[in-house]
């Protein structure tokens, strides 16, 4: 359900989510296409669980300017009759109510539908009695659809280009499709802050309903039970479930906006990243602490806390003699026992965690060389890694910054036993701890969570007709970026959840480990992988980091604030890559950096 329409930059509420979001605020949408097997009418039906007070579906943007307040926008509001009513057994308690609409002609060209053509269209949820919550009229997703083969993502060419204020629709250029049918269309109502946090639209009404949970548990406090959204009932069942010992209360607190997380001030506690902690070089667990340093304890004292204490400047010149900065952040522990030997870590964007999930192991380990075989100096391995309930099931590692964690599912359940002291029965035992404690995160919830960050989709590539861009795109495989960001992969056909299977994934990772050499390197290694090696991060999405988080942070610490930074930190298996951006020309610089911000 969206608060406001498309494109409509004045309110910019588009995409938004309003109080009691996760209870009748959706809806389901089936597309039969005769035209497709040589009919002449689509009819489109929509499934919502509140009737509607006045059911709306419009075809056929007419869009000179922004949307305005009516109906003229479209070339044809087309009647919706109410086709039935049913008790949902999807979804207990609720009602299904089937709406129907139908078209048979292209308004705008008035003549028959045939294949091909694209049908923008938008409906209105207009609820008629909601149980809960304070808005009743809601606005509908815009749609893209094109005749017999579906929904695609769409963008509006002038106010891409810059040559008008909009236009009806298009369909995204293919090279754009950052997550085949799971990308998201152009945002321009909200200037792209809240992309890392909306729904792939190619979800079953039960797979959104999970998502839209899912949700809610996101941004519930541990402690409290409050949710972080005004308006919206605290999980009294989670209340008093945080600790004994924790790093932070909600998953929102270090992913805000679903984006990476940032350093503090200079004197201030490192509260949104995580510190790994060891007893050795070697990564050995702390006898006291554990395999991560809690700063907060819901009794007595805590572990003890990291303070950013200041940055070390490393000077440099690229190789027309411009003078560049980089900044190594340093840090104090405050506590007894401080350890010598530590790593800290900034959160990760989520977006794109279950399309990189998706792709087949096999698709992963074969573009390993960990002896470098074919002499590139490029030598990235695969981790191989143990089900934490099961030794004898083994899976390759895909998530954390070491890649530590073989699903979406294993990395919640892990930050929730290590950032915030709650347990699951995929992880029931504590840091620091021996024994199991009791669940406190069902299973049930755990996949619904799982869904949520499966099912966030992809925001679309940028500009991608800017000469700039373009030229960007050329110079990253010149200076083999792609060796390591690999643009391309296919899903696989086998991942439980159907809309994540066989798309073209745009993830500019490889999915391994690579030695980044000392620069970024941390003074233990840890879970099996030295202290130089970094799973290769995936670039999708990564020109809204700023929008997200408020200012740019990358790098497994966030030490980058920008993009070429992050480049020049670049070392060990990437050091050829970076000298060959170090010695580019400044426009050139300029270009390659221009095509990285618009994935």
């Amino acid at each position: 359900a969206r608060v406001r329409h498309a494109r409509e930059f004045e309110f910019a509420l588009y995409e938004k989510y309003k109080d009691f979001y996760f209870e009748q605020r959706f809806s389901g949408l089936k597309i039969i296409d005769q035209v497709a097997k040589g009919g002449n009418q689509i009819t489109f039906q929509l499934t919502t669980l509140n009737r509607l007070s006045s059911a709306e579906m419009r075809f056929f943007h007419l869009q000179k300017n922004v949307y305005a307040l009516n109906m003229s926008d479209f070339a044809g509001q087309t009647s919706v009759k109410l086709i039935s009513t049913t008790p949902s057994v999807r979804f207990p308690g609720e009602t299904e109510y089937v709406y129907e609409a139908i078209i048979n002609r292209h308004a705008l060209l008035n003549r028959n539908l045939q294949i091909g053509d694209v049908i923008e269209f938008e409906h209105s949820l207009f609820l008629s009695s909601p149980r809960n919550g304070t808005q009743k009229n809601y606005y509908g997703t815009t749609f893209l659809y094109k005749v017999g083969l579906g929904l695609v993502p769409w963008y509006a060419p002038t106010l891409e280009t810059g040559t008008g204020s909009g236009d009806t629709s298009a369909e995204l250029p293919a090279i754009a499709w950052m997550g085949g049918t799971t990308t998201l269309h152009t945002d321009y109502s909200n200037g792209a802050t809240e992309q890392y946090k909306q729904m792939s639209s190619v979800l079953s009404m039960e797979s959104a309903n999970d998502f839209l949970v899912g949700r809610r548990l996101h941004h519930t406090d541990w402690g409290t039970g409050e949710h972080s959204e005004p308006g919206n009932p605290a999980m009294l069942i989670h209340r008093g479930k945080l600790g004994p010992n924790y790093n932070t209360a909600s998953c929102v607190s270090c992913h805000d906006k679903n984006g990476v997380s940032v350093l503090p001030g200079v004197g201030q506690p490192l509260i949104n990243h995580v510190v790994m902690i060891g007893s050795d070089a070697e990564g050995t667990p702390h006898p006291r602490w554990g395999e991560q340093l809690s700063p907060r304890a819901t009794s007595g004292d805590p572990e003890g806390q990291v303070l950013l204490t200041g940055y070390e400047t490393i000077t440099g010149q690229y190789g027309d003699g411009t003078q560049y900065s980089l900044r190594k952040p340093l840090y104090e522990f405050v506590g007894e026992d401080a350890p010598s030997f530590f790593s800290v870590r900034a959160a990760q964007k989520l977006v794109a965690l279950g399309l990189r999930e998706a792709v087949a192991e096999e698709t992963i380990l074969a573009l390993a060389d960990p002896n470098d075989r074919d002499g590139d100096g490029i030598s990235g391995r695969a981790l191989i890694v143990e089900d934490p309930n099961d030794p004898s099931k083994k899976f390759l590692g895909r998530f954390g910054r070491k890649g530590t964690q073989p699903s979406v599912q294993h990395q919640i359940a892990y930050a929730f036993n290590r950032d915030m002291g709650v347990t699951t029965d995929l992880m029931p035992v504590l840091d620091g701890n021996t024994a199991s404690s009791p669940t406190e995160l069902s299973a049930a919830e755990l996949g619904q969570l799982t869904k949520y960050v499966q099912l966030l989709g992809p925001p679309p590539a940028r500009k991608t007709a800017d000469a700039q861009v373009i030229r960007g795109r050329q110079l990253f495989a010149q200076l083999s970026c792609n060796a390591c960001h690999t643009p391309e992969m296919t899903t696989g056909r086998n991942h439980p959840l159907a809309p994540l299977r066989n798309q073209l994934f745009r993830p500019y990772s490889d999915g391994l480990l690579h030695d980044m050499g000392p620069g970024l390197a941390d003074n233990m290694d840890s879970e099996g992988v030295t202290a130089a090696e970094w799973l290769t991060a995936p670039l999708v999405g990564i020109g809204l980091v700023e929008a997200a988080a408020g200012k740019e942070s990358y790098l497994h610490d966030g030490r980058a604030g920008s993009i070429e930074e992050a480049i020049l930190w670049h070392g060990g298996e990437a050091e050829d890559a970076k000298e060959g951006f170090r010695n580019l020309s400044a426009n050139d610089r300029e270009a390659l950096v221009r095509f990285i911000r618009s994935l």
